[in-house]
């Protein structure tokens, strides 16, 4: 079965359960107390309940931060409206057996299905109580940021939004990760490897610098580093350069194991966005150490171990795009294999003071000030 082969229908409410007994419905998505009627149908089975993930689906009331302004009373009033109704429907007496038939009223249901449904979700019945799930491990361990493992060869492009992180993970020791920022307001605005060494008279990049755009605004920095060199001078391998190193491996030879080259990965994510090879521009080589000898010549000195992680975090809304081809420098003679893993963390933070010590980097934000319109110029 694939998945042209599943035919998606909205229904109201009212009919569903009516509809999951026909046959022309196989399945249905659905919640208490529609799902209990549901499983009542002869030959019925349940095949997921968010009961199996506890605590990874919540239900939230949110209070635009304009109106908290405005009325700096109505969250206070809106918590304790909350506590005060769950405690009213607490217990066996007759006044809270009738609180709660009048909630299973408003949902549909009677009382039996309204407490069956109350015993499969967990209310929180207490400022305490609230607090310490908030802040437990489990909390945060639950809701991990989005995490993927790109293989080697591959490309990837994503918009980064201000404030967001994206790290960097080499898994097993030796991936490459190749990257490229533009604005994707005005994609004419990209990155600029001079002025980002330049402004910060340095070679190296490492945790406390900053990835600078053509137009003096500041794309990302890099919070944290465990590696602690990358380089933004070599530029990516092309097509002709990778088949003379590597060999010719084409996708009717070897699938998903045919021998990408950087610069073409490059072109496909920047096809995408309506960009080509005039938009390409000098990229950033992460998990890289490369130093130049007397001559100019430059030596790729160290690549990343298992565990070497790079976390950016962005100071305006980014578009980024990467490769985990081989770069120019990799002294492996055959193509390597090493994959990188990506995980996006949507909790908004300003840049670490680390990358503010230097007047360029304090300069670098003013711009984003003035670009976005917003802080103090």
């Amino acid at each position: 079965m694939s998945e042209k082969d599943v035919r998606v229908v909205n229904t109201a409410d009212a009919d569903l359960v009516a509809a999951f007994g026909t046959a022309d419905v196989n399945a249905i998505v659905t919640w208490n107390p529609l799902l209990t009627e549901a499983e009542k149908q002869p030959d019925s089975h349940l095949v997921f309940s968010s009961a199996q993930i506890p605590g990874e689906i919540l239900d939230l009331l949110v209070v635009n931060t304009a109106t908290l302004n405005k009325y700096p009373q109505l969250g206070k009033a809106l918590t304790g409206a909350w506590y005060e109704a769950l405690h009213s429907m607490a217990g066996q007496s007759d006044s809270a057996k009738a609180a709660r038939t009048q909630m299973a009223q408003a949902s549909g249901t009677d009382l039996a299905g309204f407490d069956q449904q109350l015993a499969a979700t967990h209310l929180f019945s207490d400022a305490k109580t609230t607090l310490d799930f908030v802040d437990s491990p489990q909390l945060k361990a639950t809701m991990q940021p989005y995490q993927t493992l790109l293989p080697a060869g591959a490309h990837w492009s994503f918009v980064m939004r201000s404030g967001s992180a994206l790290t960097l993970t080499d898994v097993e020791g030796g991936a490459s990760a190749s990257l490229l920022f533009y604005n994707p307001e005005n994609l004419l605005e990209r990155y600029n490897a001079p002025d980002t060494l330049k402004c910060q008279h340095t070679f190296r990049l490492t945790a406390g610098h900053c990835l600078y755009s053509d137009m003096g605004c500041i794309f990302c920095s890099i919070e944290h580093d465990s590696f602690g060199w990358h380089e933004s001078v070599c530029g990516t391998l092309n097509a002709a350069q990778t088949a003379a190193r590597y060999g010719v491996s084409d996708y009717q030879q070897a699938r998903n194991l045919r021998h990408q080259n950087g610069y073409d990965s490059f072109l496909v994510e920047l096809a995408k966005y309506g960009l080509g090879q005039r938009d390409m521009a000098a990229c950033l080589n992460l998990f890289a150490q490369v130093r130049a000898d007397d001559s100019g010549r430059l030596t790729l000195e160290r690549q990343g171990e298992a565990g070497a992680q790079v976390r950016l975090r962005f100071a305006m809304d980014t578009l980024v795009l990467l490769h985990t081809c081989p770069p120019p420098l990799s002294p492996a003679s055959d193509y390597p294999r090493q994959p990188l893993q990506l995980t996006l963390d949507a909790q908004r933070a300003p840049l670490p003071e680390i990358c503010l010590q230097r007047a360029e980097n304090q300069r670098g934000l003013r711009n984003n000030a003035l670009y976005q319109l917003q802080g103090e110029v």
